[in-house]
């Protein structure tokens, strides 16, 4: 069976998620103040990253295919 996207665009796909993510938490312009003063809000803006990220991976995983171990 072939699989109905390549490696290479599936973790494209999940590292931009991932950037996107990161990008909101810890801005690169250095011009932007980081958000949170505790530690409970940066677990927060962690858990928004997880919740948006995870499904992206798990969705582009079954997108490749491949059920071997």
């Amino acid at each position: 069976m072939a699989a109905r996207t390549t490696r290479r665009e599936a973790r494209e796909r999940v590292i931009k998620s991932f950037m996107d993510s990161l990008d909101r938490i810890i801005s690169p312009d250095e011009a932007v103040p980081l958000r949170g003063k505790t530690f409970l809000d940066w677990e927060r803006q962690a858990d928004v990253m997880r919740k948006a990220v995870l499904p992206t991976l798990l969705q582009e995983r079954a997108a490749t295919g491949s059920t071997r171990c």
